[in-house]
């Protein structure tokens, strides 16, 4: 049997999803964790609304008699990517490169897209444009990074709740700046 081109890029997505996953969970586990299903609960939901209501279509998809979305996009790659985007943040820079760091890791999933709906079965817009998507991923991203900072900066009993690049917990007095220098 010959693989078509679709189920290639499903391949390579994967194998680069899941390497990529393992590769910040040894680094930075509980941090990579959190961010992942947290995306994953912003990303699946609204991905489904997007298929339900007509606006895209994912003609060839891993699971089609259960859900008519990508499950490997909305559930697994997209988080993976959230998680890189959170971890490597530009913390300690100015607001250009700040802006400029959300500008390229939404490019570097839009862009992809638009190619993948012009020459693939693997989604196709109906009431959708690339700047949909443009918008909704950087929502999301800013959703993530938003909740980032508040769950790795929880004050509980006067101290502050970090965690270590070795993934362990520990308690200190100080800001959320000293945590996230830490971490870098």
């Amino acid at each position: 049997m010959r693989l078509s081109l679709e189920q290639w890029i499903l391949i390579g997505t994967y194998a680069v999803s899941i390497i990529g996953f393992l590769v910040l969970n040894r680094k930075r586990p509980l941090e990579a964790q959190a961010v992942f299903l947290f995306h994953q609960l912003l990303t699946w939901p609204f991905g489904i609304l997007a298929v339900e209501f007509g606006y895209l279509e994912y003609p060839v998809r891993e699971f089609p008699s259960a859900t008519h979305t990508s499950f490997l996009y909305e559930f697994f790659a997209f988080p993976v990517v959230a998680c890189y985007f959170n971890l490597f943040f530009p913390v300690h820079r100015g607001i250009r490169t700040k802006i400029w760091f959300y500008l390229s890791y939404t490019m570097c999933l839009t862009v992809p897209e638009i190619f993948l709906e012009r020459d693939t079965d693997l989604i196709h817009y109906n009431c959708w444009a690339w700047y949909w998507s443009f918008l909704t991923i950087g929502f999301t991203l800013m959703g993530s990074r938003v909740f980032y900072r508040w769950f790795f900066s929880a004050n509980i009993f006067g101290t502050w709740i970090t965690v270590q690049s070795t993934g362990r917990v520990s308690a200190y007095d100080g800001s959320i700046a000293n945590r996230e220098e830490e971490n870098e």
